[in-house]
């Protein structure tokens, strides 16, 4: 609830968590399915600068893989593109 909270005003999705468990979802995927990057190309390219973040930490490896580990109280991850751009996903 207090991630919806401040949240709020984010962009959000809610996607399939099944697959985090095994292999995980490619974070490039992730970043063309919730909008932050137009292209796996323009991600590839802007991941090794660091502009990237996944909850809070920044992600230069471009072959990186969000796995159910990486979940917020096991029900999300928050995404973010350079200082301002967010978006919160939420697995079900």
């Amino acid at each position: 609830e207090t991630l919806n909270e401040v949240f709020s005003d984010t962009p959000s999705s809610e996607k399939d968590g099944a697959p985090l468990s095994g292999d995980g979802i490619s974070l490039l995927d992730l970043l063309v399915e919730t909008n932050l990057f137009q292209s796996k190309g323009a991600a590839r390219k802007e991941m090794p600068a660091g502009g990237v973040y996944l909850n809070n930490e920044r992600v230069t490896d471009i072959a990186f893989m969000v796995k159910k580990e990486h979940l917020i109280a096991g029900k999300a991850i928050v995404l973010r593109k350079g200082k301002k751009n967010y978006h919160l996903v939420k697995f079900f």
